[in-house]
């Protein structure tokens, strides 16, 4: 039950990483929303470590929905 985000990074630093690896400019507006649609958004400095697995799986799945892919496997 992997969540596929380094908790070394914060939230912002993780989202970043992502959306780095998938070739796509991070946007801060978007990813602003997405965390607020998640309400992860008062998380977004804090280590990811710190966080609990609920709230590092919103992080992760925050990072699928930004990279507008037409298809997630999950």
């Amino acid at each position: 039950h992997k969540d596929g985000i380094r908790k070394g990074l914060t939230v912002m630093e993780n989202i970043a990483l992502q959306l780095a690896l998938a070739k796509q400019v991070p946007c801060a507006d978007k990813i602003q929303s997405i965390l607020t649609a998640f309400s992860i958004q008062t998380y977004r400095h804090h280590d990811c470590a710190m966080l609990s697995m609920g709230q590092r799986r919103k992080v992760a799945l925050a990072s699928v929905v930004l990279k507008r892919k037409p298809l997630w496997i999950l």
